[in-house]
């Protein structure tokens, strides 16, 4: 598995979450992405997301399913947070696994890291 930790600045919960659960007999896809609240007093907290979906399968008469979602920033303020408060920084995990015949398997895994802080990178 590959792992790559980041940081992002508060910019990034304007994204939308994405999900992904394709099967067949040739191999199978899954990604996925969860998010925790870490929060001043110390406790960390998993926000539910509701993602953009693609869900299905390469057999015949398999239902499709789809769907859209909605921002971090939103299911952050549904779940009584407010996003924009400096003492709360979020922990994105987004993971990627993609095993099919005949293709090199992706196996990844992103940490994330939103904070207020300015993620650019210093000029040299």
């Amino acid at each position: 598995m590959e792992i790559t930790i980041r940081k992002e600045n508060k910019s990034f919960l304007k994204e939308v979450p994405y999900y992904e659960e394709w099967h067949g007999m040739a191999g199978k896809t899954l990604v996925s992405e969860r998010l925790f609240a870490l929060c001043h007093e110390g406790s960390v907290e998993e926000v539910g997301l509701k993602p953009t979906y693609r869900i299905g399968a390469n057999y015949a008469h398999y239902p499709i399913e789809e769907g859209k979602g909605i921002s971090y920033e939103t299911s952050i303020r549904e779940a009584g947070f407010d996003p924009e408060l400096k003492m709360n920084s979020f922990l994105v995990i987004q993971r990627e696994f993609r095993n099919w015949h005949n293709q090199e398997t992706v196996d990844e895994m992103t940490i994330i890291l939103v904070t207020e802080e300015d993620t650019e990178e210093e000029e040299e």
